[in-house]
């Protein structure tokens, strides 16, 4: 975009789309140019613009890695729980490519972390699952979030267990091991999972 005359930026050209109904914005933000994007054209209703697969440019920014470049006022709650048609939302797409941590500290709540998509997951079973626990703030890692079901029956512990990821949780919400088996691999620094 830094090599395109300023002048035939215009918002016509930034809503165009592809074939797959991509607009200028969501591939921007896909190859991590959002913020060459002039910031009278960054809104609240262009980044909520939707490809025929429901993804809007917020769902872009965070698959790619890339939340970094959007304006901290557009990363909040009715913004990030918006689902694509197969149930993706930009939350869990951010849990998923360890983009939580620039989600704006009051921005990330319980309440978020605990949205479940069509599917039943949490945001915070993708964090789990993907390693990224340690991006959320501890306060928010209570007994309650991390005992939370998923749709399997499956708690955030014990994902956080059986993927290696433990060390990511507070301390005092890490399981115990148990018995003699237990006490080994705990001298070890391996612990078992809770089950």
């Amino acid at each position: 975009m830094d090599q395109f005359p300023p002048q035939y930026i215009t918002a016509e050209l930034l809503a165009s789309t592809n074939a797959s109904g991509e607009t200028v914005l969501h591939v921007a933000a896909l190859n991590h140019h959002l913020d060459q994007i002039p910031s009278e054209f960054i809104t609240a209703k262009s980044l909520m613009l939707q490809t025929r697969s429901g993804d809007t440019v917020l769902h872009a920014a965070a698959i790619a890695s890339n939340l970094r470049q959007v304006p901290d006022a557009f990363l909040v709650h009715d913004n990030m729980i918006v689902a694509s048609k197969s149930g993706f939302t930009v939350i869990h797409a951010a849990a998923e490519t360890g983009q939580l941590d620039h989600i704006p500290s009051g921005n990330l709540t319980e309440d978020l972390l605990l949205f479940r998509n069509d599917h039943g997951d949490t945001p915070l079973d993708a964090a789990a699952y993907e390693g990224h626990l340690d991006q959320i703030p501890a306060e928010l890692l209570t007994e309650k979030t991390v005992l939370t079901l998923n749709y399997n029956g499956v708690t955030v512990i014990r994902t956080a267990v059986v993927r290696g990821y433990v060390a990511q949780l507070p301390a005092g919400l890490r399981p115990k091991p148990q018995g003699p088996v237990s006490r080994t691999l705990e001298k070890l620094g391996i612990t078992r999972p809770p089950f």
